[in-house]
């Protein structure tokens, strides 16, 4: 997933992070948040993004992953993954790749 976030909404200055979802909450309301695993400077940082915010400039979903997991999957920050994996997404099944 790659979200667009404004730093200054006045000087129209942005960041981009992409990373991996593995964490929803409050899905269908407004305090609607997403857990985001990224690398920014070589380390792993976990992001936690209110989805209404008026910070949020956009949102794009890159790659799509099997429908076959857990809804939260809080062991992915521990995996300490680098930046080019964390760019692939994660599947079960048929063309499986083990994470470890």
């Amino acid at each position: 997933m790659q979200v667009t976030m404004f730093s200054s909404i006045s000087e129209g200055k942005y960041n981009t992070f992409k990373g991996l979802v593995y964490g929803k909450s409050k899905e269908n309301n407004l305090r609607h948040s997403i857990w985001l695993n990224t690398v920014i400077e070589s380390t792993n940082t976990e992001l936690k993004i209110k989805a209404n915010s008026p910070m949020v400039a956009k949102v794009e979903v890159l790659n799509y992953g099997s429908n076959r997991l857990r809804k939260k999957m809080t062991h992915i920050p521990e995996l300490d993954l680098s930046y080019t994996r964390l760019q692939d997404p994660i599947k079960k099944g048929r063309g499986f790749k083990p994470r470890k």
